[in-house]
């Protein structure tokens, strides 16, 4: 049987095992920048090391840039937007679960097709 992600056991020794390898990782990047003797300018742009602080300030400023909405917006009870198309969330087992639910429920009304009319010309 494979081992389960979610024993907490198992969680927590991979946490410890992460920050050990962490701070060695770290020492050892810290040694190549210093062992390249600032002749390449680009190596110490790249390995820029950040504190706790910036990384939790750069994550804010990425969450409020997702946050915005994107300007569409769908009716509420047909979940459709003014083309005519369900969000991109929604797959085709919802979309269909949810037509049947309005047909039953008798919120919107749906065209009657036409009977008698097989489209063959004589």
């Amino acid at each position: 049987m494979a081992k389960s992600l979610r024993c907490k056991f198992r969680k927590r020794m991979r946490n410890v095992k992460r920050e050990k390898y962490g701070k060695k990782e770290l020492e050892r990047l810290k040694t190549m920048i210093e062992t390249s003797g600032g002749q390449d300018q680009e190596v110490k742009e790249i390995y820029k090391v950040k504190t706790a602080e910036e990384l939790k300030e750069e994550m804010e400023k990425k969450a409020e840039d997702t946050m915005e909405h994107s300007g569409k917006s769908f009716h509420p009870v047909t979940l459709k937007d003014e083309d005519g198309h369900y969000p991109g969330w929604m797959n085709q087992r919802a979309i269909k679960r949810h037509k049947t639910y309005l047909k039953k429920s008798g919120r919107v009304k749906t065209k009657p097709k036409a009977k008698g009319k097989t489209g063959k010309k004589k």
